[in-house]
């Protein structure tokens, strides 16, 4: 690869956890390597991803990686939300053992009922190494947006100054309040979807109809630039 294509910037290499939403995705443990995978339908058949896999990727292409986690939303049954963090904490616990390259940032992927819940998992996770903490399944809690303040602020009163990521948050006066709560940094597309609407966040109100490929081009700059103007925002491609 020419050197000039070669990124200068921190590469961080998710998990993807968000695959445990998709329709017919199962969530279990391998007796092979003692690690979760995430089994969900793909174009040929049942695809797979798990925590072993994951973390050889990450430490071979990456800087920082977030574990492999499964989301647990608000309208979930007790059971499985339960099933599902148990997951989550195993994982980190798992990866955190086995990496083997100590230049890569591991991140503690971090699901909950509650700020509460958020708690006490943070607090194990403050004790394990971790190079920080990454809260997950906020994006189906949206519809009330101080439980999601709330549980941010929670995890940031016990992991001291380990940096605080949020996965799927990204309109602007929402990562403000995170901010505000303890987060550092988090990582969305809504900037894409909002241009690809036509939505300029620079000027409120301008919606372009029908935008041309440019112009939907020139909008996400737009809309990633007003983010970046004074926080960290992760732009997912």
């Amino acid at each position: 690869m020419p050197a000039h294509f070669i990124p200068t910037l921190p590469i961080c290499v998710d998990s993807s956890g968000f695959a445990s939403l998709f329709a017919g995705s199962q969530v279990g443990w391998s007796s092979d390597d003692g690690c979760g995978f995430i089994e969900f339908p793909g174009e040929n058949g049942v695809e797979r991803t798990c925590a072993q896999d994951i973390l050889t990727l990450q430490q071979n292409i990456g800087d920082i990686g977030f574990t492999l986690g499964a989301i647990v939303t608000p309208d979930m049954p007790a059971s499985e939300a339960v099933r599902r963090i148990d997951f989550t904490v195993r994982n980190a616990a798992w990866a955190i053992c086995h990496r083997r390259d100590p230049r890569l940032r591991l991140f503690a992927s971090l699901q909950c009922t509650d700020s509460s819940n958020a708690r006490e998992i943070a607090r194990d996770y403050a004790r394990m190494g971790f190079g920080g903490v990454a809260v997950g399944g906020m994006v189906p809690r949206l519809k009330n947006i101080s439980s999601v303040v709330e549980i941010v602020s929670s995890v940031r009163s016990e992991i001291g100054d380990l940096p605080l990521h949020v996965f799927g948050v990204g309109k602007p006066d929402l990562v403000r309040r995170l901010f505000e709560a303890g987060a550092d940094s988090v990582d969305s597309s809504s900037y894409v979807k909002s241009a690809v609407e036509g939505v300029s966040w620079a000027s409120p109100g301008k919606v372009l109809e029908q935008p041309s490929f440019l112009e939907r081009l020139h909008l996400a700059l737009e809309n990633l630039s007003v983010l970046c103007r004074d926080e960290m925002i992760l732009p997912v491609m």
